[in-house]
């Protein structure tokens, strides 16, 4: 069953913003959207011309009766026009919180983006509606006011946004930067754990009308479907930019950022970086054949040597025990496995050492990545794998351009204890699809009827310990699972 956002804004009489994109976002992710209308606009392309609230009794009692029926995971707050909504409002989610969780993102709502006051809100009032938030999403103008900062630089934005989160004891902002023009654009995100710049190309047109209401229904709809705040933005960002790179004028006045499925995010991943709003340029990785097929990793020698001789030809060693004496030979007797079986054998994690022994490839994690020389592997000519667990990684790994990419974890697995989510089939379909050409390996849980299900997910490879170590006819299990791959292909 889908799950429920509801929608608290004002409609759009020209139905490029407010409950109207809303709906239409929703729509895209696969939930369900619920509205409680604010009131009315008399808008256009050319602007907006007058807006109508609903009564504040109207809007709360809409609200309670909402979340009674649908349950929504979470709530996208727009347009607010008056303070009695304002306080309704308020008073609604209090009561919600009280019978269970909920995810609330509010977009403070201004003025039209094509002209025209649109609330009678100030400053305090919107820091009243931020503290029952759990995120906001305001743009530079709307920023400045809040924080009372002048925005003239990316270093700014990031020190106003530092500031309204504090202010507001630890609620997430993801201040955005569009009106700071320049080839790249960035938001910044702060959170509670992290903060993160997210950098998309700036498109040099006018055709943004509902930018923001997008951006943030796109959010709340990601929560909505248990990705968690990280993943929801990184994803959210890629949609809103994939329907601004369509986007065109369709009347008088600059046109609507375009809703044409969650298939626009691909190919438009945002660039992550934890520093500085930069684009950096990465060392080059030799590139891997696009499927890869059946990728046992496997925990020790004699295993290694057990699947070559099965026939494998794309294997990793993973040696846990960083304090074995003898790491170093063993990576060393990895690598001469796989001249002998002439098979690729990545070493994970020792990227030092997997250099010095001349390995074919090396596999990193998130956090290796934070400390790894990627230059010296680069110079050394080793291909390197990449683990990603959600949309946030995937977008950093994109980055990389690595030789491939591993998404997981698919399904929950003995063998790794993850801080993260468990994937399913439907997000590594979604994931395969984004990953923009570069070979993708399935990993966590893929035994039995699960492998070929992510076979068919159009994955070029599947990664596998205990299918293979704990089958009680491993040669055959490997036969089997490579056939699979191979007539997946033929079909």
């Amino acid at each position: 069953m889908a799950s429920a956002v509801m929608i608290i804004a004002a409609s759009d009489s020209g139905c490029g913003a407010g409950t109207a994109a809303d709906i239409l976002t929703t729509h895209d992710f696969g939930v369900h959207p619920v509205a409680a209308e604010t009131g009315a606009t008399c808008q256009t392309s050319e602007g907006c011309f007058g807006v109508s609230p609903l009564p504040a009794d109207f809007v709360l009692d809409t609200i309670l009766r909402l979340d009674g029926d649908f349950r929504p995971a979470a709530v996208k707050i727009g347009l607010i026009p008056n303070r009695e909504i304002l306080d309704a409002v308020i008073a609604g989610l209090t009561e919600i919180r009280k019978r269970h969780g909920l995810f609330v993102v509010a977009d403070p709502v201004f003025s039209a983006s094509a002209g025209g006051i649109m609330s009678s809100l100030g400053r305090d009032d919107y820091l009243r509606l931020f503290a029952v938030s759990d995120l906001v999403t305001p743009n530079i103008p709307e920023i400045e006011l809040l924080s009372g900062r002048r925005i003239s630089c990316s270093e700014d934005l990031r020190e106003a946004a530092v500031s309204l989160s504090a202010k507001l004891g630890g609620v997430s902002v993801l201040a955005k930067g569009g009106h700071l023009k320049g080839e790249q654009v960035f938001d910044f995100l702060i959170t509670p754990d992290f903060s993160a710049w997210f950098g998309e190309p700036y498109y040099d047109h006018t055709n943004k009308h509902g930018t923001g209401c997008t951006l943030s229904s796109a959010i709340a709809s990601a929560v909505a479907d248990n990705y968690d705040l990280d993943d929801a933005v990184a994803l959210a960002e890629a949609y809103v930019t994939g329907g601004l790179s369509c986007a065109e004028r369709i009347a008088h006045g600059p046109g609507p950022v375009q809703h044409r499925g969650l298939s626009q995010a691909f190919g438009h991943l945002p660039f992550i970086c934890t520093e500085s709003p930069a684009v950096t340029e990465y060392p080059k990785f030799p590139r891997c054949p696009q499927k890869l097929g059946l990728y046992p990793v496997m925990p020790d020698l004699a295993w290694l040597r057990r699947v070559l001789e099965a026939g494998v030809r794309t294997a990793q060693l993973r040696i846990k025990d960083r304090s074995d004496p003898g790491l170093f030979d063993k990576i060393k007797e990895a690598v001469a496995l796989g001249r002998e079986y002439g098979a690729s054998v990545f070493i994970d994690d020792y990227w030092e050492m997997a250099i010095e022994a001349g390995a074919y490839g090396v596999h990193l994690g998130q956090e290796d990545l934070q400390t790894a020389d990627l230059r010296r592997i680069s110079d050394a000519g080793l291909h390197l794998g990449v683990s990603t667990h959600g949309w946030y990684e995937l977008s950093k790994a994109l980055a990389l351009r690595p030789s491939y990419i591993a998404l997981g974890h698919i399904f929950d697995t003995r063998t790794k204890k993850m801080k993260s989510k468990a994937q399913g089939l439907e997000r590594l379909r979604l994931f395969v699809q984004a990953a923009g050409g570069i070979p993708t390996v399935a990993i966590g849980g893929l035994s039995g009827e699960r492998f070929y299900d992510a076979i068919r997910t159009g994955v070029g490879s599947v990664a596998c310990v205990t299918a293979i170590t704990e089958s009680p006819d491993p040669e055959r299990q490997i036969k089997e699972y490579m056939s699979a791959f191979e007539n997946y292909e033929d079909n």
